[in-house]
């Protein structure tokens, strides 16, 4: 028995078989970096998803194209790889902050990376965005109820579920 299946906001790097409905991530990799450069930050580091999962590299090609655009290196070691979790934001700007004095710029994969990261930096005592610039991914549900307004690219769940049900 063959069971049907897709992939939402994801694609499959080993099975090219396998139906599929995204976004266009290297576009929100490039907004969110051409954001944060129009900010004045020149260094910017990205919260990734895992590293195996289509969007990490899609959304870091959209940074470097930014980057590239603008003359600018992007360094790979600003990529940090974590699980999208609220700790991986406040335990990433933690390991940045070690090596890294503000000002700079923060892309997270997911709004709830962002938010870790956001009180963290509010933790720390860091004026956002003057020192720590932050921007999201997906323009959760939860954002209009933070104290604190997130910047985010918006992921378009339903079309995404909509065209996923259509195929």
């Amino acid at each position: 028995l063959t069971i049907p299946y897709m992939f939402l906001s994801r694609c499959s790097a080993e099975n090219n078989a396998v139906s599929y409905v995204i976004t266009n991530d290297v576009r929100g990799g490039y907004l969110a970096a051409n954001y944060l450069l129009e900010q004045g930050k020149r260094n910017v580091f990205f919260l990734s998803g895992p590293e195996n999962i289509s969007i990490a590299a899609s959304r870091a090609q959209g940074i470097q194209l930014a980057f590239r655009e603008k003359n600018l290196p992007f360094p790979q070691s600003h990529i940090y790889y974590g699980n999208l979790r609220y700790k991986d934001g406040s335990r990433t700007l933690e390991r940045i902050l070690q090596s890294y004095r503000p000002p700079f710029g923060v892309f997270c994969s997911s709004d709830i990376v962002a938010i870790g990261v956001l009180s963290m930096a509010r933790a720390c005592g860091y004026k956002i965005p003057e020192e720590i610039s932050i921007v999201g991914y997906d323009n959760s549900e939860i954002d209009p109820y933070l104290d604190y307004p997130l910047t985010t690219i918006a992921q378009a769940d339903y079309q995404i579920g909509s065209q996923g049900m259509k195929l």
